[in-house]
């Protein structure tokens, strides 16, 4: 497996600002064909250096991340915590010092927080409405801010893609982000398509608060069973995961125009698979292969 993946890659040109965003194989992990450190190796053997992670909150995973990360040499650079802002505060600010320590031990350099959770937090949403939910957003992202300082850590956000909870549209995050100093913004490629705002266009609006982006691709689908999780496009259509390159989103022309413009961050692969099916070790590197091919 790592032969073959490492010298697929090779044949790519470069430039190792890449991480792979391991969200995806969460539930391979759950389900046991694969584990954390097999999520490392993949990484590895395609000469990424960084893998960005959600949501270690068990005390064993913690400890096999520590050891991969020996193991592998591949870092972890953005780590991302689920923290309801429009929840219980006391859950808040317990769930968000708890995550800061494991993202320092981790040696992550970014934390990311998504600040909403499932279909609850969006009925709370839009019940609330858009100008009270950016206002909560701005004012616990400023406690998570002066917290994240204690450990050296930079709190971001990412493109939402659901406009209720307000970080979705360009507009929208500039206020939340303008009334936050030291916030940074993680730039979603495709996530914009959920308010109707064209993806280049999101791009060049937010272009000076990026300190991370994540590359994603989308297609856009008709579903008759839509989750009340998925996210859809203004005209009702389903937001699904891409291969990158096969999709709606121009990914290479806005990673090629920041590479031009000299951004000086990183890029996160948002990388998927098959819903409902785990993926063993070599079935994701095989897959990986895929998303890989647009760097050529």
């Amino acid at each position: 497996m790592s032969s073959n993946l490492s010298t697929n890659v090779a044949s790519n040109a470069t430039d190792g600002s890449l991480n792979l965003v391991t969200y995806a194989m969460e539930r391979d992990i759950a389900k046991k064909v694969m584990c954390i450190e097999d999520t490392l190796k993949l990484a590895s053997a395609a000469k990424i250096k960084f893998v960005d992670v959600m949501n270690v909150s068990r005390a064993h995973e913690l400890e096999e991340y520590i050891s991969a990360i020996k193991s592998t040499g591949v870092g972890v650079y953005c780590y991302t915590a689920e923290i309801s802002f429009l929840g219980n505060i006391d859950r808040l600010l317990n769930t968000l010092k708890m995550q800061l320590r494991i993202a320092a031990v981790l040696g992550a350099k970014l934390f990311l927080i998504t600040p909403y959770s499932g279909a609850a937090d969006e009925r709370k949403a839009k019940s609330i409405g858009k100008e009270q939910v950016l206002q909560v957003m701005a004012q616990y992202f400023k406690i998570a801010v002066k917290e994240a300082a204690k450990y050296g850590l930079r709190v971001c956000f990412e493109t939402a893609d659901k406009d209720a909870f307000g970080l979705c549209s360009s507009a929208d995050c500039k206020q939340v982000l303008d009334q936050t100093p030291g916030l940074g913004l993680v730039f979603n490629t495709a996530n914009s398509v959920a308010c109707g705002e064209d993806p280049k266009d999101a791009h060049d609006a937010l272009k000076n608060y990026i300190v991370h982006v994540h590359l994603k691709d989308i297609k856009l689908a008709e579903s008759d069973q839509k989750s009340p999780t998925q996210p859809l496009a203004p005209d009702g259509r389903v937001m699904q995961d891409a291969v990158i390159g096969s999709g709606i989103i121009p990914v290479r022309e806005i990673y090629d125009s920041m590479i031009k413009a000299g951004y000086p961050g990183r890029f996160g692969i948002c990388y998927s698979h098959a819903e409902g099916k785990p993926y063993t070790l070599t079935q994701n590197s095989a897959n990986l292969l895929q998303y890989l091919r647009w760097l050529k």
